[in-house]
């Protein structure tokens, strides 16, 4: 009786260390799910801002400045200010 016990446990522990593989794994894919959607959202936020930079400056005839923007993280940024964008 005592040896069924001992295997019982045996079972019950490597039971429990695959659950708590199961569960670390299923937290590594729900990690790097969250931080894809995050990724995607902050990319398509970027894009639409810029985009928006854009539209402006072509409508206010600033393509001198556009091409700058392109190259001058610093001129984007004023030029988003500038904008309230």
């Amino acid at each position: 009786m005592l040896a069924e016990k001992n295997e019982s446990i045996k079972e019950g522990i490597v039971t429990l260390k695959q659950l708590t593989e199961d569960e670390k794994e299923q937290q590594r894919i729900e990690g790097r799910l969250r931080y894809e959607s995050e990724l995607s959202a902050a990319t398509h936020y970027g894009e639409a801002r810029y985009a928006k930079l854009t539209q402006k400056l072509i409508e206010n005839q600033r393509t001198e400045d556009l091409v700058k923007a392109v190259e001058d993280e610093e001129f984007r940024r004023q030029l988003f200010k500038e904008f309230g964008i």
